[in-house]
């Protein structure tokens, strides 16, 4: 698979992580939304036992949905994670064709393709970067 495949595929996968992660977070947050209003509607039935005991259920409920939420999210947090080390040695060695390119150009060889394309991967591999950060930032919060 060339270079330009591998950064696509990247593409590809970053803007499904981004897709799973704004899922992740919505069901998290209405997780949080039923508990804390399931939470509120038990201590306000604090005087009717019989009624407040058979919310418990639901309570536990929606704490596994919790669960399972943040689960979700620390799965995508890791899969993030890997992408960014793929995208980092990707990065290197774009670097490392870079400084080669360099020294045979003193050599008086015309390089300018190749390093228009080291250029473009530096780009991409940049901006995906910086998605990927920015993604995780975001779920770590």
């Amino acid at each position: 698979m060339s270079k330009l495949e591998e950064l696509e595929r990247y593409e590809s996968d970053i803007e499904s992580k981004e897709e799973e992660a704004e899922n992740a977070e919505n069901e998290l947050k209405d997780a949080c939304e039923r508990l804390s209003n399931i939470e509120s509607a038990i201590g306000n039935l604090s005087d009717d036992k019989e009624v407040s005991e058979s919310l418990e259920n639901n309570k536990t409920e929606a704490e596994q949905e919790k669960s399972e939420a943040e689960q979700k999210k620390e799965q995508i947090v890791q899969e993030l994670e890997e992408l960014d080390r793929s995208l980092e040695e990707m990065n290197t060695e774009n670097e490392n064709s870079a400084s080669v390119l360099a020294e045979i150009e003193l050599a008086g060889e015309d390089v300018s393709d190749a390093k228009s394309i080291v250029e473009s991967r530096r780009a991409s591999i940049k901006a995906q970067k910086e998605k990927v950060n920015g993604m995780l930032q975001k779920l770590r919060q």
